[in-house]
């Protein structure tokens, strides 16, 4: 039995619906797909809003979510969720608006929804039940153990993942942590990057912290440490160049 889930992917491009060979900027006129994945979310006669917000969004991995009390309400909670943990929750509140039919979401502030703040695409993805899947992997891990030579086509290391899916749903074991977004660089100032020139975790070659490379013993930069980001920026647009 499968239950819906859907991948909803900022950094893709949501087609213009005059225009569907370009994608739709957040000021709502089209804009060419390679200049969108360059970072140029706005056409060139409107003045690009800036937010950390509008930074963080296509930076993002495609989200995972399911649709348990309502695509819009589990997305807008993992968004409150990840800027809270990178430190934006000061960014203000925001609204999310999701279309299945036509497969769209934005993100609007909350003060005026006339400032989009992020548009993605949502595309349906259909996966086992999650509990099913677990009591399926724990009657074949005890069906190995009792008769290992049923079962050759199972690794090592499968069994070894099926037994981690047993712990985990009895108890045994914490369920894996929600991954959090890399291929960011970060400050904690508004400008300059003294804190990170001191500061024990990787950087980048703009002088600001690799958000997925930091110190836990950081006091600063790791996300568990909840602290306001004042600089963020994707790795593909560092002006101080690849990583």
């Amino acid at each position: 039995m499968a239950d819906p889930t859907y991948l909803i992917d900022f950094g893709a491009g949501v087609p213009h619906s005059a225009r569907p060979n370009m994608v739709a900027g957040l000021c709502g006129h089209a804009v060419a797909l390679s200049e969108w994945r360059a970072g140029l979310l706005h056409c060139e006669r409107c003045t690009p809003t800036t937010s950390a917000l509008i930074d963080l969004l296509p930076a993002l991995r495609p989200l995972e979510v399911g649709a348990g009390e309502s695509v819009g309400t589990e997305l807008h909670r993992l968004i409150d969720n990840l800027a809270e943990r990178l430190g934006l929750a000061d960014e203000g509140d925001i609204e999310v608006f999701v279309d299945l039919a036509r497969g769209e979401v934005s993100v609007v502030d909350g003060a005026d929804e006339d400032l989009v703040l992020g548009r993605g695409v949502v595309t349906r993805v259909d996966r086992w039940n999650e509990a099913a899947v677990v009591d399926a992997a724990r009657a074949l891990v005890y069906a190995h153990r009792d008769a290992p030579s049923e079962n050759p086509a199972h690794t090592e290391r499968e069994l070894d993942e099926l037994i981690r899916l047993v712990r985990v749903r009895d108890g045994e074991l914490p369920a894996e942590p929600a991954s959090v977004p890399d291929g960011l660089h970060v400050g904690r100032a508004f400008s300059g990057n003294a804190v990170e020139q001191g500061c024990s975790c990787a950087l980048a070659p703009c002088g600001l912290v690799d958000a997925s490379r930091t110190d836990p013993a950081c006091l600063d930069h790791p996300t568990s440490r909840a602290r306001t980001m004042r600089q963020i920026h994707r790795a593909s647009q560092c002006p101080g160049g690849a990583r």
